[in-house]
């Protein structure tokens, strides 16, 4: 073979490339599951000791009393092309703790100035945790967050969230604007899936034609 290197190392990057395509089109499954969930599922009545045993993306509300604990404005919000925050939020029931992710607020918000008390009932969507990544560490007592880190919060606060939070989507408040979050999760996974076999098949066709096989 003329093009031994490429012949042995075009197939392992073929191979990466079919591994890329198999994990986009899970995730093309994964979204069509939640997405068949949070349409037909609709709203669970719930308390906060009851978050354990919920899955991600399902729709609850509560009509539980909740005190607020702290703000925290989340960096690096877009809202319609405009630069803010996510106010996210810990709140406390007979020391049961949850943190709300309440919605999206200007660069230039005054919390002294919003009224932050809960409409109850609560509605919202379960969500995960944002996960430890290159980039800013978020720091200890400070008033932002660069990340919903889960780990963070309990040591900072020596205390124990659930698995999930809550991200409101109704009676977001004031100057508040609550999130779409499903129309955020849906990523056109299936698009990306096709394109690294097409990838995939591009150098396979250059390898086989190096090598004189076509």
């Amino acid at each position: 073979m003329p093009y031994k290197f490429l012949f042995y190392f075009g197939f392992l990057i073929i191979i990466f490339f079919i591994y890329l395509s198999f994990w986009q089109y899970s995730k093309h499954l994964e979204s069509k599951n939640i997405e068949s969930k949070y349409n037909d599922e609709g709203i669970v009545n719930i308390t906060i000791s009851d978050i354990n045993s919920l899955d991600k993306m399902t729709e609850i509300e509560t009509a539980e009393i909740l005190t607020l604990q702290e703000n925290w404005l989340l960096r690096s919000r877009v809202m319609n092309g405009e630069s803010g925050y996510n106010l996210i939020q810990l709140y406390n029931k007979s020391n049961k703790y949850v943190i709300v992710n309440r919605g999206w607020v200007p660069l230039n918000v005054n919390l002294n100035n919003l009224n932050l008390e809960l409409i109850s009932p609560l509605t919202g969507i379960l969500t995960e945790y944002d996960i430890q990544t290159i980039g800013q560490d978020d720091i200890s007592g400070s008033s932002y967050l660069f990340r919903i880190d889960k780990e963070f919060i309990e040591n900072e606060k020596n205390l124990e969230l659930p698995k999930l939070y809550i991200t409101m989507t109704n009676n977001c408040g004031v100057q508040i604007i609550c999130l779409d979050l499903y129309d955020s999760y849906n990523p056109p996974h299936f698009s990306y899936a096709m394109q690294w076999l097409f990838f995939s098949f591009c150098l396979l066709i250059v390898i086989l034609r190096k090598n004189k096989f076509i």
